[in-house]
């Protein structure tokens, strides 16, 4: 393989946590966003040019009656706007830019970690998580991230006040604190709320996902009116969640509004009364309202975008708590490629989540080139074994070793190339037929029919509509489902696989089926492949050297096939055993170990 070619990776040194990779990704954000704040100093500056234009326009053009001067300063103040225009843009373009890089750093790492969590079995979350994304994405780029840019230059008007009078700042500075208080405000009235509404609508949203994909067997029992009951119980919880908050950023909202206008209003009444007094211009008075105005409008953004900051902080701790569970991404030395040998020892494993052990002690070895059937009663652990064979399972207890080397210090992508599997579900994606086969990697179409061809389904698929370029569809659901087992299984042996595990492969076959199959295992065994498969059927037993039966998570017998059928036909022996199982083609029945 092309994988055993490749230089060793480094495996010193201390690997990467995931949380890291969410950091890291937040940082650079960070460092865009702060960027754009630079900007904002500048488009903060800009801001005042149209005050202290109608400043001058009271102060020289009303008075000196200057046609010329009126020109010079509309000419100023409109070059202002353009440059303030195009400083808002660029601005605005760093911010998405922002929210770009913070999506593409993290979405390859999501995707890593929810399928390395799904690797035990389907888990829900992919929607959620891309929104929790999208969410972080878009309040980058969004007005109140603008509003926080433009924040720390707030003092910079209040200066500007300043130098118009005292008394004037006082009341600006008055108001500026109560819009500040209704900002701080918001979040204990509306955080843990928040937090639980998002929880239960998520929940809700994951639910009726699930129950969804079962909607014709559902409708079929008359159980949809019971499950839409079950989820809008969910759903109307975060609705009263979600309308409490609403009604709260409401009013707070609508406070912060009336401040403004209120905070306008006095400023302008103590501009006004300095005027009287003789201490203020008219042109002092409608400039400091405009000031005012201006300083009281950011902390209103700020209030008014409070709902973008708890869904922001809301999606930021989810995503932060799927990066602290997820395992750091190991660094494996690139391995040879293996003969095939399996060695199981003292394998103690319970499903993924679960304290319940299916497989107890179980020990076997398996030659490169050796065939072994597994048959039991249901819940034996006859898939438990399968899936640890292939690494899905991580024992509790014991090892699994490919060719001498633990299934745990294997590459998971190299080892992925070495190993066929075909589960009980079948697990297609969409796609054609051909690119199935490849397994969604490049297609090379000698590979991909030789795969066919070792499947013995090459015949069957050029009678599709396309043949090899024919669409499957989502799961498959366009092929039948023996055809879709038999494709499954053209997957499972395409490349050099050295270890094939079949979980029950005939569960969706004809005849005609199950006589394909029973080649495919006969032309395995002439390949020197080691082909492990999970079957009820004891007539496909024929094809394979060796049987194990499994009752209750260990092992009852095992030994050469008709060995081991006949007694287990007769119903004798229950006897534990371990044992080394080589292929023995040429070996008469009695052969073996059976232990």
């Amino acid at each position: 393989m092309a994988e055993a070619s490749r230089p060793a990776k480094s495996s010193g040194g201390r690997a990467p946590s995931r949380i890291d990779e969410l950091t890291s990704a937040l940082g650079a954000a960070r460092m865009q966003v702060l960027m754009a704040g630079a900007f904002s100093l500048f488009t903060t500056v800009l801001m005042m040019v149209l005050p202290i234009y109608v400043f001058q326009i009271f102060e020289r053009v009303l008075t000196s009656r200057s046609i010329p001067t009126l020109t010079m300063l509309m000419l100023i103040t409109a070059g202002a706007m353009v440059v303030l225009a195009l400083l808002d843009l660029v601005r605005r373009v760093v911010l998405r830019r922002a929210g770009a890089v913070l999506e593409h750093r993290l979405t390859g790492p999501i995707a890593e970690i929810l399928f390395d969590a799904n690797r035990h079995g389907p888990r829900p979350g992919l929607r959620q998580t891309l929104a929790d994304v999208a969410t972080l994405r878009d309040a980058l780029c969004g007005p109140a991230q603008r509003a926080v840019t433009e924040l720390p230059w707030l003092v910079l008007f209040l200066i500007l006040v300043l130098l118009f009078h005292p008394a004037v700042l006082l009341v600006a500075a008055i108001v500026t604190l109560l819009l500040v208080a209704v900002a701080v405000l918001a979040r204990p009235l509306t955080i843990r709320r928040a937090r639980d509404a998002q929880t239960h609508a998520i929940l809700a949203d994951t639910e009726l996902e699930e129950r969804l994909r079962h909607a014709p067997t559902l409708a079929a029992m008359g159980m949809t009116p019971m499950i839409i009951r079950r989820w809008r119980t969910t759903y109307d919880t975060a609705q009263r969640e979600l309308l409490t908050i609403h009604h709260r950023l409401a009013l707070l909202d609508i406070t912060a509004t009336l401040l403004r206008h209120l905070g306008t209003m006095g400023v302008l009444g103590m501009a006004a009364w300095l005027f009287i007094e003789s201490d203020l211009t008219a042109a002092g008075v409608i400039t400091v309202g405009l000031l005012a105005d201006r300083a009281f409008g950011v902390l209103t953004a700020l209030v008014a975008g409070w709902p973008a900051f708890v869904h922001t902080r809301g999606a930021r701790d989810r995503l932060r708590a799927l990066f602290e569970q997820a395992k750091p991404p190991a660094e494996r030395m690139t391995l040879p490629p293996p003969t095939g040998a399996v060695a199981v020892q003292q394998v103690m494993v319970a499903p993924p989540g679960a304290r319940h052990v299916v497989l107890k002690g179980v020990s076997l070895e398996l030659a490169a080139g050796g065939s072994l059937g597994i048959i039991g009663p249901s819940g034996a652990g006859k898939t438990a074994l399968a899936r640890t064979l292939v690494g899905l399972w991580s024992p509790a207890q014991g090892t699994v070793r490919l060719d001498g080397n633990d299934l745990a210090n294997w590459n998971a992508d190299q080892l992925g190339h070495h190993v066929g599997y075909l589960s009980q579900d079948i697990a297609l994606t969409n796609g054609t037929v051909a690119e199935t086969i490849a397994r969604m990697g490049p297609v090379d179409p000698e590979g991909v029919i030789e795969a066919a061809r070792r499947a013995h389904v090459h015949e069957v698929l050029l009678r599709l509509p396309n043949g090899y370029d024919t669409d499957i569809g989502e799961n498959g659901h366009v092929l039948p489902a023996g055809l879709r087992q038999r494709v499954a299984l053209a997957r499972a042996l395409y490349g050099d696989p050295r270890l094939i595990v079949l979980d029950e492969p005939n569960a969706f076959q004809d005849t005609e089926g199950e006589q394909a199959l029973t080649k495919a295992l006969q032309t395995m065994r002439e390949d020197g492949r080691t082909v492990v498969m999970i079957t009820q059927k004891p007539t496909l037993l024929t094809a394979l050297d060796s049987v194990l039966v499994l009752r209750e998570g260990q092992i009852e017998m095992m030994g050469p096939r008709d060995s081991v059928l006949s007694r287990f036909a007769r119903g004798a022996g229950s006897a534990q055993g371990r044992g080394r199982i080589a292929p023995p083609k040429d070996s008469p029945p009695g052969d073996g170990p059976n232990r």
